[in-house]
């Protein structure tokens, strides 16, 4: 089996799937955890505060699961539907609930195609973001493959964070102008190599980023519904947005880069 889809990577034509997934998951069902122990993991590998949000963003969110009593999780089918809400109280003390996926525990892989099919939603203060992280949990580097505010659907962040040879911390961020990604399901390609990033948006090749120097060691992905607080890059819900905000993943997969 071999998807159509072609990424250029070194100056080569390579298939962007090509043998067995690294990674798979359709949502015939959802297995997870907090500790992913079992499953995808539910919350930050990071001690508190940071465990169920990120201050350091100004974030509104509390990135709940069954075992605090709320459960923004649901499955629609084959679809995994992320949930943020208006809470009147959670564990983190923050005005919304939401949910945050993670395969800290599960999966890590260093350099290779990955690809996500989603329906994000739209609604000020809203924040979904599919983004990548070193599995030793030492923040050297950073990738984002997309962020998209709510507020403006038709919009995506697509970044790479990390140091560069000569020591300097270098962020690298790209404004796409992308048809509107809260209006049906689009599939999200990224290729990782090293020396090269790529993003493709339903087979189509949108941006392309060098690798950062500090990027060359596995990363765990993560999906969420951010909530934006005061101060944060989104801002906070208005009286526009509707609740339930709701964040919808068909698919998530991964490969190692093709020989």
């Amino acid at each position: 089996m071999l998807r159509a889809t072609t990424v250029a990577l070194l100056g080569l034509a390579l298939p962007a799937y090509a043998g067995t997934p690294s990674f798979f998951d359709t949502f015939d069902s959802f297995i997870s955890s907090p500790d992913g122990s079992n499953g995808w993991m539910t919350r930050f590998p990071y001690g508190p505060p940071a465990t169920r949000t990120l201050p350091s963003n100004h974030e509104a969110e509390c990135y709940v699961d069954r075992s605090v009593g709320r459960d923004p999780f649901s499955l629609n089918g084959q679809t995994l539907v992320i949930s943020a809400t208006p809470s009147s109280g959670n564990v983190c003390g923050l005005p919304y609930d939401s949910g945050l996926v993670t395969t800290f525990r599960s999966f890590s892989q260093l350099y290779g195609v990955f690809q996500v099919r989603a329906k994000l939603p739209a609604g000020q203060g809203l924040w979904p973001a599919w983004w990548f992280l070193p599995a030793n949990n030492i923040y050297t580097s950073e990738l984002d493959a997309f962020e998209v505010l709510g507020s403006n659907p038709r919009q995506l962040f697509f970044t790479t964070h990390g140091w560069d040879s000569s020591g300097n911390w270098v962020v690298n961020s790209q404004a796409l102008n992308v048809p509107d990604l809260s209006a049906d399901f689009h599939v999200y390609t990224l290729t990782w190599g090293p020396n090269q990033i790529i993003l493709d948006l339903d087979g189509n090749q949108i941006a392309t980023a060098p690798t950062p120097a500090s990027m060359h060691e596995p990363m765990y992905m993560l999906l969420n519904l951010a909530v934006g607080g005061d101060g944060s890059w989104p801002g906070p819900p208005d009286g526009s947005t509707q609740w339930p905000a709701q964040m919808q993943i068909g698919r998530v997969e991964a490969w190692p880069l093709p020989n």
